[in-house]
């Protein structure tokens, strides 16, 4: 499987064919890409070529819209977590406006920070960055609403 944006490819990648013929389409692209296709929207082509094991194929093209995912509804907001503490997702690279390349640059920037703010506060938090966000777990919700208030340069 090809992807392609404009007429240029961007990547490639590998699917698994599951029961009741269903796809699970994993592909790899720069994070500069999805950046830019998550900002701007746009769409994706997709080139599929399916093989069976006596060597028939198949081929089809699709145009794929991306839509901006707006998640700041729900962003950094403090949820009661399991077991007996509290959670907040989000992303650092869109509260830093995209000044780092990666989410995982922006929350290191973040923890470091937090150490040179608070250094007890930032041992309390436990980070689970992801791609797209960061987790933050602490055991008071304070805490959470500690870390948020510096970091946005909140008094």
């Amino acid at each position: 499987m090809q992807i392609g944006r404009r007429g240029r490819a961007l990547g490639r990648g590998s699917f698994e064919l599951g029961r009741g013929r269903v796809a699970i389409v994993r592909v790899r692209l720069r994070g500069s890409q999805v950046r830019l296709l998550w900002r701007r929207g746009g769409a994706l082509t997709v080139r599929l070529v399916v093989r069976d094991g006596r060597g028939r194929s198949a081929a089809g093209r699709a145009t794929v819209p991306v839509r901006r995912y707006d998640a700041a509804a729900t962003e950094w907001e403090i949820h009661p977590s399991v077991p007996d503490g509290f959670a907040v997702y989000g992303s650092f690279y869109e509260l830093f406006d995209g000044r780092f390349d990666t989410e995982y640059d922006a929350m290191r920037e973040a923890r470091k920070r937090l150490r040179r703010h608070d250094r007890a506060l930032e041992r309390r938090l436990e980070f689970d960055h992801e791609s797209d966000g960061t987790g933050v777990y602490a055991q008071t919700r304070e805490d959470l609403e500690a870390m948020l208030a510096i970091l946005r340069g909140d008094p």
